[in-house]
C-alpha cells in the first residue's frame, strides 16, 4: 500500500466487522462500559463524527482504534511476507506526511504513538513531500514525531527523499540532513522516472524529474556522499539528552479537527526552538513519565488526558517549568472540563474564544487574519484564530508579562510550587510563523510578474524573427537584473530555496522566555540562529549534524562543545580537519563554512 489512512468514522460505525474488533480491542484494556459513559457493551460501537458530542469517549476511542485497525491489517502483511521469505523484515507502508500538511494525526487516522505502541510493529516509513508547507522544515518536525513515537520500542525509520518537483539543490540537502539527525536510517531517493517513460517526462525544460536536470544530479550525490562520510558514526547515534520538552497529545487532536491552529502553533513552536538549537524532546501524553528528564515542558491544545494531567501537575509542583498556551490543558480525553492543571494556575482563564477556525495547510497561515495585537515588551505579536482572557488569581503571586490591545493580561508567569507556570491567552508560535510567510510573499509575486513579463517579451520576439531560439520554459526565463526592482540577493534566495528566511527574531526570543527562566545551557552552542545544530552522541564520539536555513552560505560558523571526555579531533565532511581551542570544564571551540549542510565528525577516542 502507498499512503494509506485510517478509515472514515463513517464506514467504521456501520461496519459489524469494525464494531466486533472495537470492542475487543476496548475489553482489553480492562475498559467497562461506565468508562466509556454508556450502559452496556451492546451500546460500546465507532461512531461518526456528527456523534461525537452524544458519545465523547466513544468518540475519543474511535479516532484511535482508526489507526490500530490499520496497524493490525498491516501486521497481517508483514507476517504474510516473513512467511513467504522465511526470514524477519523491517516491513511498513509508506505513510504521507499528512502529520505536516495538517498538524494534526487525525487528518488522515495515522497516529504514530498509538500505531508503534506495540510489539507487532517494527518499522515505520514516511516521505519528505511537505507540499505547502510553511517550510520544507516541518519535514523534520515529522520525522521527530517518528523518532518519538519509535523510541520506546526501538523500531526503524525509513524515507523517502523527495529530490524533485521543484525542490532545490539547498532544499534537498538540508531536508536530508535534518531528517537523518532525527533518526532516518534507510533513505530511498523518490522519482518518477525513468524520463522516457514517466508522466512526468519530455524534454529536459519541461520535466520534473531530477536526471533531467544537473544541478540536482549534483545535491544528490554530494548529500549521498555527506551521509556516506559518517555512516559508522550514525549506526549507533542517539540524540543528545533534552531538558525541554514539547508535550504531545493526540487527545487534543481528536478534539481540535475544526481547527488546525492548535496543531500549527505547536508545530512551530518546535521551529522556533530548533531556530535557537534548543534541543527538543517529543513527549507523547501516554508516555509523560519521559517528562521526569525535562525542566522546561510546552504545551499547545485544549485535551489532555486525565492521567497525563496529573502527572504533569505533580511534574510542575516538584520544579518544572510550564508553558500553556490559549486554553491548553483545559479538558479532558472526553472533552469534559479539567481542572487538575487548572486549579494548580497563578492565573485564572476565561472561556477561549475561536476567532477564526482554520483547516488549510501551514503555507496560507498568513492569511489568517489579526483579531487582536499582544505587546510583550518591546515586541508586537498578533492574536491569531483563538483567544483567552486571563487574569491573575487571588493572592497568588503573578507577574503580567504581555497585554492585549484592551490592556487585559495576555500572558501571566507565576510560581507553583517548586515550578513555574506562564500562561498566554492565544497561540503566539502563529504569529511567528506567519511574519516570516507575510516577508517572503511580496518577493515571490514580485519575481513572479517580472518573470511572466520576460516570457512576454520573449514570445514576441521570436514572434517578430528577432530571435532563433526556441521560446524556453517559464522556469527557464530569467530577468536581467537591472531590469528588476528585487534586490540581488532576495532574488538569489528565492530562487535557491521554498522556504521563507526573515523570521522575527524578537517573538522567537519571546517564545524562549522559560527556557531562559530555567537557566538551560545546552551542551552544544551555535553563534548563528537558523542553523540546524543537533548534537547526537556516536561510539565514536560526538556527530553534529548542520543544515543551514539562513539560505546563504556562510563563511565562519562558530560552534561550542561541551563533552564529557577529552576531545581529540574535529573533522567535517565538507572541509576536512577543524582546529579547535580547548575551553574549560572539556568544552572546545571551533569554527566551519557552511554551505547547505555538513555532518562534524568529534572524536573522543
Amino acid at each position: 500500500m502507498d499512503e494509506p489512512g485510517g478509515q472514515p468514522t463513517s464506514f467504521a460505525a456501520k461496519d459489524e466487522a469494525y464494531r466486533e474488533r472495537f470492542r475487543a480491542w476496548l475489553r482489553g484494556k480492562s475498559l467497562q462500559p461506565a468508562d466509556l459513559l454508556v450502559a452496556s457493551w451492546n451500546d460500546v460501537r465507532p461512531v461518526a463524527e456528527n456523534e461525537r458530542e452524544a458519545f465523547p469517549a466513544l468518540h475519543y476511542f474511535t479516532q484511535l482504534f482508526r489507526t490500530r485497525a490499520l496497524g493490525d491489517f498491516m501486521v497481517q502483511q508483514r507476517q504474510i511476507l516473513e512467511e513467504a521469505y522465511g526470514k524477519k523484515l523491517p516491513t511498513v507502508v509508506n505513510f504521507s506526511d499528512g502529520a505536516v500538511y495538517h498538524a494534526n494525526f487525525c487528518g488522515q487516522g495515522v497516529d504514530y504513538f498509538e500505531l508503534l505502541d506495540t510489539d507487532d510493529q517494527n518499522a515505520i516509513w514516511g516521505e519528505d513531500w511537505s507540499n505547502n508547507a510553511s517550510t520544507y522544515r516541518c519535514a523534520a518536525f515529522n520525522v521527530a514525531l517518528m523518532q518519538a513515537a519509535a523510541r520506546k520500542r526501538g523500531q526503524t525509520i525509513g524515507h523517502y527523499l523527495i529530490a524533485h518537483a521543484g525542490r532545490t539543490p539547498w532544499d534537498i540537502k538540508t531536508k536530508a540532513t535534518g531528517e537523518t539527525a532525527r533518526g532516518v536510517r534507510m533513505w530511498m531517493n523518490y522519482c518518477y522516472g525513468p524520463l522516457w517513460s514517466g508522466h512526468e517526462g519530455g524534454p529536459p525544460w519541461r520535466t520534473h524529474v531530477w536526471q533531467a536536470k544537473p544541478e540536482l544530479w549534483t545535491a544528490n550525490a554530494e548529500i549521498a556522499r555527506e551521509i556516506g562520510a559518517v555512516e559508522d558514526w550514525l549506526l549507533t547515534a542517539k540524540p543528545a539528552p533534552a531538558e525541554v520538552a514539547l508535550l504531545y497529545s493526540s487527545s487534543s487532536d481528536i478534539w481540535t479537527m475544526d481547527n488546525f491552529a492548535y496543531g500549527f502553533d505547536r508545530m512551530h513552536t518546535w521551529l522556533a526552538l530548533m531556530h535557537a538549537q534548543t534541543p527538543v524532546v517529543i513527549v507523547p501524553e501516554r508516555e509523560i513519565e519521559r517528562l521526569d528528564t525535562c525542566k522546561v515542558c510546552y504545551l499547545s491544545g485544549p485535551n489532555l488526558t486525565r492521567a497525563a494531567a496529573a502527572r504533569l501537575r505533580a511534574w510542575v509542583e516538584a520544579g518544572g517549568t510550564l508553558w500553556l498556551t490559549a486554553g491548553a490543558a483545559s479538558r479532558d480525553e472526553y472533552n469534559r472540563p479539567l481542572d487538575t492543571v487548572a486549579s494548580l494556575l497563578p492565573v485564572q482563564r476565561g472561556e477561549i474564544v475561536t476567532l477564526e477556525p482554520y483547516q488549510s495547510a501551514g503555507r496560507f497561515l498568513n492569511y489568517l487574519a489579526k483579531r487582536d495585537t499582544v505587546t510583550w515588551g518591546n515586541e508586537q505579536l498578533e492574536v491569531l484564530s483563538v483567544k483567552q482572557p486571563l487574569k491573575p488569581r487571588g493572592a497568588l503571586p503573578a507577574n503580567v508579562l504581555a497585554r492585549f490591545q484592551d490592556g487585559q493580561p495576555a500572558v501571566i508567569a507565576g510560581p507553583v510550587g517548586r515550578g513555574r507556570v506562564l500562561a498566554l491567552g492565544f497561540l503566539p508560535a502563529l504569529s511567528y510563523i506567519k511574519a516570516a510567510l507575510v516577508a517572503r510573499l511580496p518577493l515571490d509575486r514580485q519575481a513572479e510578474a517580472e518573470r511572466r513579463a520576460a516570457e512576454k517579451q520573449a514570445a514576441v520576439r521570436v514572434a517578430a524573427g528577432d530571435s532563433d531560439q526556441p521560446l524556453a520554459t517559464s522556469a527557464a526565463v530569467s530577468v536581467p537584473n537591472a531590469a528588476s526592482s528585487l534586490d540581488p540577493v532576495d532574488r538569489e534566495i528565492l530562487n535557491r530555496s521554498y522556504n521563507p528566511w526573515r523570521y522575527p527574531a524578537g517573538i522567537r526570543n519571546r517564545l524562549l522566555t522559560p527556557v531562559r527562566d530555567a537557566r538551560l545551557r545546552p551542551s552544544l552552542i551555535c553563534d548563528t540562529p537558523l542553523v540546524d545544530a543537533v548534537e547526537l552522541r556516536c561510539e565514536q564520539g560526538i556527530l553534529i549534524a548542520l543544515s543551514n536555513h539562513t539560505l546563504r552560505p556562510i563563511a565562519r560558523l562558530g560552534l561550542e562543545l561541551k563533552s564529557a571526555v577529552v576531545v581529540r579531533r574535529v573533522e567535517s565532511v565538507r572541509a576536512g580537519q577543524v582546529a579547535f581551542e580547548p575551553l574549560a570544564a572539556g568544552a572546545v571551540r571551533f569554527a566551519v563554512p557552511l554551505e547547505a549542510s555538513d555532518f562534524i565528525m568529534v572524536s573522543t577516542k
